[in-house]
């Protein structure tokens, strides 16, 4: 399964479970040997943002998430698809930022 397949899943749920489920598909992605590192943080970030819906979730704190992130997996998921290493390192940055600066 390629990694813009695994993030087209999120689409239906970005919530808990789903998450969880794409943290683990990520690592294996069929582009794991071309961008390991983008598919650790794309696992990472499903992962975590998987754990903060374990408990109860105001609409507004997940719907602000959800547009903090979706987007930018979704994109890192596709330019992986696409093998463009200019985008993946851009994206990576992105979301990574966009991670910490929630994480506060």
């Amino acid at each position: 399964m390629t990694s813009a397949e695994v993030a087209q899943s999120l689409k239906t749920n970005f919530a808990g479970e789903r998450l969880a489920e794409t943290s683990l598909a990520f690592i294996s992605a069929d582009e794991r040997p071309q961008f390991p590192a983008a598919l650790l943080l794309l696992s990472t970030v499903c992962s975590t943002l998987a754990n903060f819906w374990d408990g109860p979730v105001l609409d507004t704190h997940a719907t602000e998430l959800r547009e903090a992130f979706f987007n930018l997996i979704q994109d890192l998921a596709n330019a992986i698809s696409l093998g463009d290493r200019s985008r993946v390192s851009e994206l990576s940055d992105s979301l990574a930022t966009t991670l910490l600066n929630k994480a506060r």
